[in-house]
């Protein structure tokens, strides 16, 4: 079973929602609903879901005030709204699907599919990273990637990557020789093969390699990063501090080396 939560501020939406996943997808176990801030991050820590059914505009908040409380790759979320200018922000978000007020149901299980599929494959890519890490002693970890692109499959060297940036769903692959490569797979996914010594997510859109940091600020609450490529990125407040503290700590090590 899959554990499912509904965040959503209309009470008879969240019935309709649950009468509609009972009847097409009996799969799916809903463990608890919310409609508003504070009670949607205590039920999704309390009961660690598998898919979250999450409203756009909530009580006092937004959907993506929530999400911005999580790592993309904990659950699979599906947005909500009665309003379609909302979608292009929910797909950077990672969201399997946007359902328009009133549900169709084909849209519906269409995007519960694709929350299953993504679902499957973060397990495997869980549990290979797992074998990796338990091998690291005897085998060097990989120094190359393929990049399945809307061009076609690219093989390159992990340090070539300068940033990997999500983009309407997919996720804009920035390289040292000033290539862009547009992959078919999320950031959550990228976030999941790259080595954590080398890369590392300043903002839910931004993961980057630290070795092509050219040079970085912050103000009192968030902070800017230009990378080799000239291109500059944002760091949020939410990642600021492990930033600033990944950056301090690999200077020191790279400094002893």
């Amino acid at each position: 079973m899959l554990r499912t939560v509904i965040i959503d501020d209309d009470e008879m939406v969240r019935k309709t929602l649950a009468l509609l996943l009972k009847e097409y997808s009996p799969d799916i176990a809903i463990v608890g609903e919310a409609a508003a801030f504070h009670d949607a991050v205590r039920l999704l820590y309390e009961h660690q879901p598998d898919i979250v059914f999450m409203d756009v505009q909530l009580t006092d908040t937004t959907g993506f005030e929530v999400l911005n409380a999580f790592n993309e790759n904990v659950f699979a979320v599906i947005m909500m709204s009665s309003y379609s200018q909302y979608a292009i922000e929910a797909f950077d978000y990672g969201s399997k699907g946007y359902l328009l007020k009133p549900f169709d149901v084909e849209k519906l299980t269409s995007a519960v599919e694709r929350a299953r599929a993504t679902l499957r494959l973060l397990k495997e890519i869980r549990e290979y990273k797992q074998q990796l890490e338990e091998q690291q002693h005897r085998i060097a970890l990989p120094t190359s990637i393929i990049i399945k692109s809307t061009k076609g499959n690219f093989t390159t060297y992990l340090t070539d990557i300068i940033s990997c940036s999500s983009h309407y769903g997919y996720t804009r692959v920035a390289l040292h020789n000033h290539t862009t490569l547009l992959s078919i797979h999320t950031l959550a996914e990228w976030e999941q093969w790259l080595p954590t010594g080398d890369f590392m997510r300043i903002h839910r859109s931004h993961i980057i390699n630290r070795h092509h940091i050219a040079q970085w600020e912050h103000d009192g609450k968030e902070g800017i990063v230009r990378m080799s490529n000239d291109e500059i990125l944002a760091i949020s407040r939410t990642h600021k501090a492990d930033f600033i503290e990944r950056i301090e700590t690999n200077r020191l090590t790279d400094d002893k080396g």
